[in-house]
Order: structure tokens, then C-alpha cells, then sequence
């Protein structure tokens, strides 16, 4: 018996090629808008963060040579915030030029050696933020961060992903810079409902 030939796989009919085709293209072009769209960033909201306020007064602080190599082209606003009764630092960082730079916070402070113990959110003007209690051997501190575009605040790293795609890809759209503030207190804890009455300036952020 005479085996038969191996059978040519069919090609597609014309216009699945055409849909085909017309799939890659635009998602080629998709990717291009993506990698050098240059939306516009939050410098005008941190050029815009006063030094002082009618409760408290700050001074800059250098990023540390590790925080600088993760920020990369981002922007990050350092400053060490005074109030009568409390000391805080405020990192700002504007992942504009970055998108890297603004992640989880929880996943750093683990990697400097933290033990998140607790998490929960606090409420803000706007929004929410995400408090975290560490213990790191036998000292124990706070920390609270959360995503805002100057106006909605909110605490979850995978929505401010999103909006800093979509920014990428439309470019911009009109929608403001999204910025991540992350604070800690110099000792121990804060307390915050009271830090909000003393730096209501945090809200331009």
C-alpha cells in the first residue's frame, strides 16, 4: 500500500492574515507609545512644597546612595517635617521618568530587614493611605504611604500602576502625575490624625 503525502497545513483565509497583520502593527505601535511617550510629571506639586506652614518647618534630606540607584530618572522629594509635639520623614517620589521607582513600599522595608506585624488603612482628605507596623529585632516603628494625583489618594500599588500605563499610553490624557508619599516616624509612632491638622500642606501633594 502506497502511503500518501503528508498533507500542507492550510493556509489562514485572507482576511484572518489581514486581522492578523493589523493585530501586530498596533500592538508594535502600542508598545512604541509606551517606551517614549514623555507625559508631563509632578514637579510643579513638589517645586511647590513649602519649606514651612503655619504648624510645622522642614529641611531636605539626601537620599541615601541606595534609595538614588532604585530612583533611577524618578524624581524623590526627601524632607525631615517638624511639628510641636512630632518628627516625621516625607519621601515624595514622582515616577514620571521611572515607573520602577514607585512599587510596593512593604516589599523595601522587607528587604532592609522589617517584619510587617500589621497593616491597615487610615483614612484622608480625598482618599486613604496604608499603615504598616514593622518590628525589625527589638525596635519597632510605622510607616504610612499612599498613591495621589493631588486630588483622590489612594493605598494600592497595582492602581497606581495602572494609571501610570495608561498616562504612557495615551500620553498623558490630561490626568495630573500620579506621586507616591511615604512617611515615618523619627521614633516609635506618630500620631497621624493629629500630623494631618499640623501639615495640611501634604493634601497639594
Amino acid at each position: 500500500m502506497t502511503p500518501s503525502p503528508p498533507r500542507t497545513p492550510a493556509s489562514p483565509p485572507p482576511r484572518k492574515r489581514r486581522g492578523l497583520t493589523v493585530a501586530v502593527l498596533v500592538t508594535a505601535l502600542l508598545l512604541l507609545l509606551f517606551r517614549f511617550s514623555n507625559p508631563p510629571d509632578a514637579a510643579a506639586r513638589l517645586d511647590h512644597f513649602p519649606e514651612r506652614g503655619a504648624s510645622f518647618a522642614s529641611r531636605v534630606l539626601e537620599p541615601e546612595p541606595a534609595e538614588q540607584t532604585v530612583i533611577g530618572a524618578a524624581r524623590l522629594m526627601k524632607r525631615l517635617c517638624q511639628t510641636a509635639p512630632q518628627q516625621v520623614s516625607l519621601s515624595v517620589i514622582d515616577s514620571t521618568r521611572n515607573r520602577h521607582a514607585a512599587h510596593d513600599p512593604s516589599y523595601c522595608l522587607r528587604g532592609a530587614g522589617w517584619t510587617v506585624v500589621t497593616q491597615e488603612t487610615l483614612a484622608l482628605p480625598g482618599g486613604e493611605a496604608v499603615k504598616l507596623t514593622l518590628q525589625r529585632g527589638k525596635e519597632s516603628t510605622q510607616a504610612v504611604y499612599w498613591f495621589s494625583d493631588g486630588t483622590h489618594r489612594h493605598g494600592s500599588p497595582a492602581r497606581h500602576w495602572l494609571a501610570s500605563a495608561l498616562r504612557r499610553l495615551t500620553p498623558g490624557a490630561g490626568s495630573p502625575a500620579p506621586v507616591m508619599v511615604l512617611l515615618f516616624p523619627a521614633t516609635g509612632t506618630a500620631d497621624w490624625p493629629l500630623l494631618w491638622q499640623e501639615i495640611p500642606e501634604l493634601w497639594t501633594l
